[in-house]
């Protein structure tokens, strides 16, 4: 062998380690690529599984508030219903029996006895809503049971 083949031999196995070294460079970039674009999927998975938990947190409050305000509006009637009841008893106890005329009489325990069945049908209408309520929530703890494995839910959310 001469020297120019040696030369050859050389330089041959430079440019085949060069290019072995620049496949192994360009693998280990394609490498580094392939887990940025995963990172990037997961991070943008774990934004919108926020988004969904912050919509279903909104959605949970507003039920929240609109509850307390039923509630509120229901005192309010209840209030107002044991107020004419008190008032239709008291006047009832201050009219003499013997002076009053038994019509009159029969009124005031009409409206009495009005009273004390608005006094049931408030009662009769909180409890409805409250059994509303725990239906409703009974469902969506059903709804929420049938998921996926937590903290998997790719299609779970889907009808959020």
């Amino acid at each position: 062998m001469s020297g120019a083949d040696a030369d050859d031999d050389g330089d041959g196995r430079r440019a085949a380690d060069l290019s072995e070294r620049e496949r192994r460079i360009a693998a280990r970039e394609h490498a580094a690529d392939a887990r940025d674009r995963l990172a990037d999927a997961r991070d943008h998975h774990a934004a919108a599984r926020d988004h969904r938990a912050d919509a279903r947190d909104q959605l949970a409050d507003a039920r929240e508030r609109l509850a307390d305000r039923r509630e509120l509006e229901a005192d309010a009637r209840e209030a107002a219903a044991n107020q004419r009841e008190r008032l239709l008893d008291e006047d009832a106890g201050r009219q003499d029996s013997r002076v009053v005329d038994p019509i009159e009489r029969f009124r005031g325990a009409i409206e009495r006895t009005s009273a004390k069945t608005g006094r049931s049908n408030e009662f009769l209408h909180r409890s409805r809503e409250a059994v509303q309520r725990g239906a409703d929530r009974m469902d969506r703890l059903r709804d929420g049971a049938g998921r996926t494995a937590p903290g998997d839910d790719s299609d779970a959310d889907a009808d959020d």
